[in-house]
């Protein structure tokens, strides 16, 4: 039985390229074999060279859409849409080497695929690619690179970019808290000169001390933390 999904792809081909061009009674027949007729007409528009024929075909191995399940050719599929620079089969396809999927793992490629699906402003790509900038995923750790395109993702109604641009933010302008209240001792008339720090609790270089009120120790690491711990 050919299903809506298939009648939707089968007549997209049939309008955005001229290189099929699907019979009336695909979509109008309701048998198993009409099914199998619009899956091949799918095939011979991907190995004509449509990058909309191929992505719908590397999705339908993808996620085994009226087809079996298979990775491997679904990632031959969508590289050959991605080089011809299909955005979403990009994307996908920087997914498949993010995870290792029908594909070598190796996330310098990933990022690769993913930043030019992001300058095609998908905005999952543009959230993932923010993702791997900031915690340094097959690139170097780069909050700036991270923000920018964690920015264009919210932009575009992302709500997952907007809790990791509040983290860059609070890098930029750190909070500090309070470690906790330490006794200050001193001398009557010692020189402030002689207090010093250490280990988080204050003392003098003096030796006769009389009891001080205790004090607030401030933090002053990057992120608002204790930087021993």
């Amino acid at each position: 039985m050919v299903g809506q999904y298939f009648k939707q792809l089968t007549l997209i081909l049939t309008l955005t390229t001229g290189l099929i061009s699907v019979p009336a009674e695909v979509f109008s027949a309701e048998t198993s074999e009409a099914t199998i007729t619009a899956r091949e007409w799918i095939k011979k528009a991907a190995k004509q060279g449509s990058p909309d024929a191929q992505l719908i075909l590397g999705r339908m191995y993808y996620y085994g859409k009226e087809i079996q399940k298979d990775y491997n050719a679904a990632a031959v599929w969508l590289e050959k849409a991605a080089a011809q620079g299909e955005p979403t089969a990009q994307y996908i396809l920087g997914l498949m080497y993010y995870i290792g999927r029908g594909v070598e793992r190796d996330s310098s490629i990933a990022a690769l695929w993913l930043k030019n699906a992001a300058e095609q402003e998908i905005p999952e790509a543009q959230l993932t690619l923010g993702r791997i900038y900031y915690y340094g995923k097959g690139v170097t750790v780069n909050y700036k690179s991270a923000g920018i395109w964690l920015e264009k993702a919210s932009a575009q109604g992302i709500d997952k970019a907007k809790y990791l641009l509040k983290r860059i933010n609070k890098r930029k302008h750190p909070i500090p808290r309070q470690c906790g209240l330490t006794r200050l001792h001193n001398v009557s008339g010692a020189n402030p000169s002689q207090v010093t720090a250490d280990n988080g609790h204050v003392s003098t270089l003096a030796s006769d001390s009389v009891r001080a009120p205790p004090v607030k120790i401030m933090c002053s690491s990057e992120d608002g933390r204790n930087p021993a711990g």
